[in-house]
C-alpha cells in the first residue's frame, strides 16, 4: 500500500473554523495522540488551497510552508512534527516517538503565521482503525492477503480462515526514526495487542509499523473459523488493555459473492462499493421521556419528566460516507454493544457525520390512534410533525403537573405520500406495541464505570429490539444553544422478550467521567452531559417495510416506517 493511499484515506471529514478547531488521531479522530502516530489538525488557513503531499522519504518538519509544533504546557523544549500532507482546511503529521507523554499546546504555522494554540494530550498508545469512509466508522480498511490483497468490501467479503491486514495508527513508539521507512517493528508483546472479531478474540501474527510507511500500523491476523458473518461484523482492537473505537468488517461464508445485509440487496451493496448512491426512505414514530433535576430555586422541586412525541424522517440519497450511520440505526448489534468516541452534540450525534441528500416526496400525512395530521417539510425536504408538545412536563406532586394529553398508543399508523418531484405516491404502515417499562429506572442513580450496569424492563414481542444507550461527555466547544461535547456514546441491544441486558465494564470504561445535565434556575447546565436511555423499536425486517417509486425510474432501495419508545434520565458517570 502506497503512502498516497494511506494519506488519501485519512483526508476525510473537514470541520470549519477560524483557526485550528480539532486535533486528533488521523484514523479515528480520537482526541489523544500517541507517540509515533499519524494525527490531523483541522481548521482554516492551515496550508495551501490545493492538497500537497510528501512524495519522498524521509519526511521533513515543513511542507509547502506548513509546520506543526508541540510545546509542553509544563515547559521544556518544543517538538516539531513530521508533515505528511497539507491543505487549507486540514494538515496531517507524525508525532516523533521520542515525544514525552503529557499536555501540549499545538500550533500550525503557514507561511510564517502561527495559529492560536490548542491543548492536546500525548499518550504512549491510542490506536485507531482507518476506515473506508475516512471518518473512523463503518468498514475498516482491510486487505485480504488470501485474495490478492484486495480491499475488503460488501461485495468482496473476507471468509473464515483467511489472513487479512488491518490498517491503522497509534500502536505506540518505535526505536527507529519516524520519518523514514521503519522496517518491521513488531509491537505485539509490549502493546499486548488483541483483535476481537464479532466477539471472538484473536492473537495477531504481527502488529506494528508497516515496514515501508512511516506512522502507519498494520495488524495481520486470521479470521477465526467461528466468527459470525454479516456486512457489519463488529471489529475491535485492544491495545495495552484499552479497547480502541470499533469499526466493522464484511464476512461471508464460502460460496457467497457478497456479505448478507439485513435489508439491502446484493445489487445495492455492489453499487455502494462502486461509489454510487442508494435511495432509502426512513420515517420514525417516537415517544421519548427524560427525567431532569432542577436546582437553584428557592424551593425544592422533585425531578421532572419531559416528554416529546413526533413523527419524522425523509427519503435520502446514501453513499459510503453515511450508509453506516443509516444501517446501524436500523439494525443495532443485537446481543452486543458498540462504542463511538469523539465529538458529538447533546443527542449523541457525531460531529463527523455526513448528512444525506434528502428528496422531495410532496405532501405526507399520518393517521392512526390519536393522530391525524400533515407533516411539515423543511427546505431540505426533511419531514416532521409533533404528536404531543414537548413543553408539556410532568412534575409529581405539583398542581398542574400531571400527565400530558393522550398521544401515541398501541395500534397501526399509516403514512400516505402524495408524491413530489423526486419520489412518487406511496403508503407505509407500522404496527406498534405497548412500550416496555424500565423497571429499575429509579434504582439506577449513576453509572459506575468499574461495575457492570444491568437494565431491566417488562418483556415485549420477540421481533422488537430494546436498546440501551449511554452518553458521557464534557463540553469543549459549540454554543450555549448547540454545545459540542468530547466523550463517548455506547449502544447495546437485545430482543425485547429478554427483559434484561447487562452492559459490561469493558464498554463502560471507554466512557469518560461526566456529570448529569441539570436545570439551574431556569437554565440548562450543559457543561457536562451524562445520559442513560432505554428504548424499544421494531427490528426493520418486516413490520414497517415499504417501497416507493422514483420519478427518475425504478424504486427506492429500502424503506422503513419504524417506531421507537424511549425513557431516559440524566445521571453522572463515575
Amino acid at each position: 500500500m502506497k503512502l498516497t493511499l494511506i494519506t488519501g484515506l485519512m483526508a476525510g471529514a473537514v470541520l470549519f473554523g477560524q483557526t485550528v478547531t480539532q486535533v486528533g488521531n488521523a484514523a479515528s479522530y480520537g482526541a489523544d495522540i500517541a507517540q509515533g502516530s499519524l494525527f490531523v489538525a483541522i481548521g482554516t488557513n492551515l496550508g495551501p488551497p490545493a492538497l500537497t503531499q510528501a512524495s519522498t522519504l524521509p519526511l521533513g518538519t515543513a511542507l509547502a510552508g506548513t509546520s506543526i509544533r508541540f510545546t509542553p504546557v509544563a515547559g521544556g523544549a518544543a517538538v516539531d512534527a513530521f508533515v505528511v500532507y497539507t491543505l487549507n482546511q486540514q494538515v496531517a503529521g507524525i508525532l516523533p516517538s521520542t515525544t514525552a507523554p503529557g499536555e501540549y499546546n499545538i500550533t500550525v504555522s503557514f507561511n510564517g503565521t502561527a495559529s492560536p494554540p490548542v491543548r492536546v494530550r500525548v499518550v504512549q498508545r491510542a490506536y485507531g482503525m482507518i476506515t473506508l469512509n475516512s471518518r473512523g466508522t463503518g468498514l475498516a480498511v482491510i486487505q485480504n492477503a488470501s485474495d490478492d490483497s484486495r480491499v475488503v468490501q460488501f461485495t468482496a467479503p473476507v471468509r473464515p480462515g483467511q489472513v487479512v491486514v488491518l490498517w491503522g495508527t497509534g500502536l505506540g513508539p518505535i526505536r527507529v526514526p519516524d520519518n523514514a521507512a521503519p522496517g518491521a517493528q513488531d509491537l505485539r508483546a509490549e502493546a499486548n495487542v488483541r483483535v476481537i472479531v464479532g466477539g471472538v478474540e484473536v492473537t495477531p501474527v504481527y502488529a506494528g509499523r508497516s515496514p515501508s510507511l512511516p506512522g502507519a500500523d498494520q495488524i495481520n491476523f486470521t479470521i477465526p473459523d467461528n466468527a459470525p458473518s454479516g456486512c457489519a461484523v463488529t471489529l475491535e482492537v485492544r491495545v495495552a488493555g484499552q479497547t480502541a473505537p470499533p469499526a466493522s468488517i464484511a464476512i461471508a461464508p464460502g460460496g457467497r459473492a457478497a456479505c448478507e445485509h439485513p435489508f439491502l440487496s446484493e445489487d445495492s451493496l455492489r453499487r455502494i462499493d462502486a461509489g454510487q448512491n442508494l435511495v432509502a426512505g426512513d420515517f420514525t414514530l417516537s415517544a421519548i421521556s427524560f427525567g431532569l433535576t432542577i436546582t437553584g430555586l428557592p424551593i425544592a422541586i422533585p425531578p421532572i419528566d419531559v416528554k416529546a412525541e413526533q413523527v419524522a424522517g425523509s427519503f435520502s440519497r446514501l453513499s459510503l460516507a453515511n450508509i453506516d450511520d443509516f444501517s446501524s440505526s436500523l439494525s443495532p448489534p443485537v446481543g452486543g454493544c458498540t462504542v463511538q468516541r469523539g465529538l458529538f452534540d447533546s443527542s449523541g450525534q457525531p460531529q463527523t457525520s455526513t448528512p444525506p441528500l434528502e428528496l422531495d416526496a410532496g405532501t405526507i400525512t399520518i393517521a392512526g390512534p390519536n393522530v391525524n395530521r400533515t407533516l411539515d417539510r423543511s427546505p431540505q425536504n426533511y419531514y416532521s410533525a409533533l404528536i404531543s408538545d414537548p413543553t408539556q412536563i410532568s412534575v409529581p406532586g405539583v398542581a398542574g403537573g400531571g400527565a400530558a394529553p393522550a398521544g401515541l398508543a398501541a395500534g397501526t399508523y399509516t403514512l400516505t405520500g402524495a408524491g413530489g418531484a423526486d419520489v412518487g405516491p406511496f403508503t407505509a404502515s407500522v404496527r406498534i406495541s405497548s412500550p416496555p417499562a424500565w423497571t429499575n429506572r429509579d434504582a439506577v442513580t449513576q453509572v459506575t464505570r468499574s461495575n457492570p450496569l444491568t437494565v431491566n424492563w417488562t418483556p415485549g414481542p420477540a421481533d422488537d429490539i430494546v436498546t440501551v444507550l449511554g452518553i458521557a461527555g464534557n463540553r469543549m466547544g459549540g454554543t450555549a444553544a448547540n454545545p459540542v461535547f468530547e466523550g463517548a456514546v455506547f449502544t447495546c441491544a437485545a430482543r425485547a422478550n429478554a427483559g434484561t441486558l447487562t452492559v459490561p465494564v469493558s464498554i463502560l470504561q471507554q466512557l469518560p467521567m461526566a456529570n448529569a445535565i441539570t436545570i439551574s434556575g431556569l437554565n440548562l447546565d450543559f457543561s457536562s452531559i451524562g445520559l442513560l436511555q432505554v428504548g424499544s423499536a421494531n427490528a426493520g425486517l418486516t413490520n414497517g417495510r415499504f417501497t416507493a417509486p422514483l420519478r427518475a425510474g425504478g424504486e427506492i432501495d429500502f424503506g422503513l416506517f419504524g417506531f421507537a419508545w424511549a425513557a431516559g434520565k440524566t445521571l453522572p458517570y463515575r
